[in-house]
């Protein structure tokens, strides 16, 4: 059995990571991981993206207060924003192949502005959606199952929480019609494992309606743990109707996972953007969305420690841009002064530093001094891998 490493926790708000996270760091316990918040701005279509700087540094802070408070819990040092926050969460687990993406339940059916029949479908990798119930004390775990992928991985979320929790776990069984039924096959093949697992203390097989056996045993709960099923997008239920009804029923906690397997209807069409810019609007997205994703108060570099540990961890270098217009007389004590603060009294945080060409930095502002925010960004992107260091004596 596979051991899921890193859970991804995307939130567009502090206060829902705040809520899913006792339940994401209780399974990163139990298989040994670890939690990562991905902080995401959504920017509605028609605006620039430069408008979620204020919001990613606000929800930056906010997580990192969260990330500081707990060992198993990091997040991105950078929150995203973005026009289209499902597919920034799906690269996301690309580049970095996470083993469990852990989404709160929407009753419009839609997550980061995706359609979730289109990500269940296909889905970035394993998937747990939350539906938040009443806040109680787990001591009891409720786990429908019939067998297959999806069991298991409703298992391992089980034992997890089971073991964070010092909680029991129920496994409910609801048979069909006919013992004989090849459906119940699964089911039949995973009994012997959940008979050697301590932390299941009752199996409980029944022969009615699989919802209402399922509700009337969670009324019995504090968390249900079940599988979801992808259904085709002809179905209005993207979870399928037995998860649906019990995520709208029951007063407890419901999770919902997925594994990320092919279905047997055709698929949909990735995710991807209808239109792709071209030429300057190109240039223009990708500089707001910098300058978005990357303005930060000077607060948050106060502890120049941490800083130089984000650097390493990240095998990443430090380099310290300067700006100067006509300001040749000044410029050699202001380097002298950040020399003596940033390297010298600590060790080395800059990699290099540099001050940009004045003709060049001169020529940009004067021709763009109705937008000087972007020209400042445009300014230390194009040209500061182009200028060479200043003498501190200069």
């Amino acid at each position: 059995m596979n051991q899921v490493n890193h859970i991804l926790l995307p939130v567009c708000e502090a206060a829902d990571a705040e809520a899913l996270l006792p339940l994401a760091r209780a399974i990163a316990r139990g298989w040994k991981g670890h939690v990562l918040l991905f902080g995401i701005v959504h920017v509605p279509e028609g605006k620039s993206l430069s408008e979620g700087a204020l919001p990613a540094q606000t929800l930056r802070q906010e997580l990192e207060h969260l990330a500081a408070a707990d060992p198993l819990v990091d997040t991105l040092p950078t929150a995203r924003v973005t026009h289209v926050p499902w597919e920034e969460i799906a690269q996301q687990v690309d580049r970095a192949e996470y083993d469990l993406l852990l989404l709160r339940w929407r009753d419009d059916q839609t997550v980061f502005g995706a359609d979730l029949h289109d990500v269940l479908v296909q889905p970035p990798c394993d998937m747990a959606i939350v539906r938040i119930g009443e806040p109680v004390e787990i001591r009891r775990i409720l786990l429908p199952v019939r067998g297959g992928p999806h069991a298991e991985l409703a298992l391992r979320v089980s034992l997890a929480l089971a073991e964070a929790h010092g909680a029991e776990i129920t496994a409910l069984h609801v048979a069909p019609p006919s013992p004989q039924s090849p459906k119940d096959a699964p089911f039949t093949n995973l009994t012997p494992i959940l008979q050697q697992l301590s932390p299941v203390t009752r199996i409980v097989t029944l022969q009615r309606r699989v919802q209402a056996s399922i509700l009337q045993e969670a009324r019995q709960h504090d968390l249900i743990v079940m599988g979801a099923t992808a259904r085709p997008k002809s179905e209005p239920i993207a979870i399928g109707e037995v998860a649906a009804r019990v995520f709208r029923s029951a007063r407890a906690t419901v999770i919902a996972v997925k594994t990320r397997r092919e279905m047997t209807w055709p698929e949909p069409a990735p995710l991807r953007p209808t239109v792709e810019p071209e030429g300057y609007a190109a240039i223009s997205i990708l500089v707001d969305k910098w300058f978005a994703e990357n303005t930060f108060h000077s607060h948050e570099f106060e502890d120049l420690a941490r800083l130089i540990e984000l650097k390493k961890e990240q095998k990443l270098t430090i380099s310290l841009e300067l700006p100067a217009l006509n300001e040749e007389k000044t410029v050699g004590h202001v380097i002298a002064t950040l020399k003596r603060a940033l390297m010298d009294h600590i060790p080395p945080s800059p990699t290099s530093t540099r001050v940009l060409s004045t003709a060049c930095w001169g020529r940009y502002c004067a021709s763009r001094a109705s937008n000087t925010s972007k020209a400042f960004i445009a300014a230390l992107c194009v040209w500061a891998t182009s200028c060479k260091p200043a003498a501190a004596g200069a």
